[in-house]
């Protein structure tokens, strides 16, 4: 974001997506799930151990369920330059600690449950 003569401007890259290109996760609500590309679910599933993220099922039909080692609609995708690209982490890791006091404040949940899940919020 920058401001340049009075007019704020927001640049954003564009990423080499196509149709397709979705190879982890699920882009509809868990009715399509994908964990496609091995060398992908190594990274991630490496990944998931250093943010201490336990792999799960997921998936909203019984017939397309698969093992994540993140929050269901963190999407990975696989560019048309042969690159991994991770879209949509607002589950991956809980609330900021000013949220919760946030949340506390307007009574939104007793402070004596807190449940610091990927998936809580």
């Amino acid at each position: 974001m920058s401001d340049y003569r009075g007019f704020r401007l927001i640049a954003m890259s564009v990423l080499p997506l196509q149709e397709g290109s979705l190879i982890y996760g699920t882009n509809d609500a868990g009715r399509t799930m994908h964990a496609d590309d091995p060398a992908f679910n190594k990274i991630m599933k490496s990944a998931g151990k250093s943010l201490n993220l336990k792999s799960h099922i997921c998936g909203s039909q019984r017939s397309n369920l698969v093992m994540l080692t993140s929050p269901a609609d963190l999407e990975g995708h696989k560019g048309t330059d042969g690159e991994y690209y991770l879209l949509d982490f607002s589950r991956t890791l809980p609330p900021g600690i000013q949220l919760i006091f946030l949340l506390r404040r307007r009574k939104c949940f007793s402070y004596k449950i807190l449940l610091l899940m990927h998936t809580s919020f």
